[in-house]
C-alpha cells in the first residue's frame, strides 16, 4: 500500500486541523514502517536520464533512448558523476 495524501476536509477549528494532520502523519508512519520489510523492488524502465541527478540514485535504462555510455539496457547507479551498471 502506498501513501496517498487525503484532501483536507473543511476545517473550521484548530482542533479539527490537529486531528486531520495527526491522522495523515499516522498514515505516513504506517507506510514507512511497512517499507522496512521489502523483499522485492520493481523499477520502471525509463527512456531518458532523470532531470536531477543525485549521487547514489539507481535507474533502469531502456538501452534505446537512455543509454548510459557503453552500458546499454539494465539497472545502473549514478556514482561519482557517471552511470555504472549494476
Amino acid at each position: 500500500m502506498a501513501y496517498s495524501p487525503k484532501s483536507p476536509p473543511t476545517i473550521t477549528t484548530l482542533e479539527e486541523l490537529r486531528q486531520w494532520v495527526e491522522e495523515e502523519l499516522r498514515s505516513i508512519s504506517k507506510e514507512l514502517h511497512s517499507m522496512s520489510d521489502v523483499d522485492v523492488v520493481q523499477f520502471n524502465v525509463i527512456s531518458k536520464p532523470p532531470a536531477r541527478l543525485i549521487e547514489g540514485m539507481v535507474a533502469f535504462a531502456d538501452g534505446v533512448t537512455f543509454q548510459p555510455p557503453l552500458l546499454n539496457r539494465g539497472l545502473h547507479q549514478y556514482e561519482s558523476g557517471v552511470w555504472k551498471k549494476l
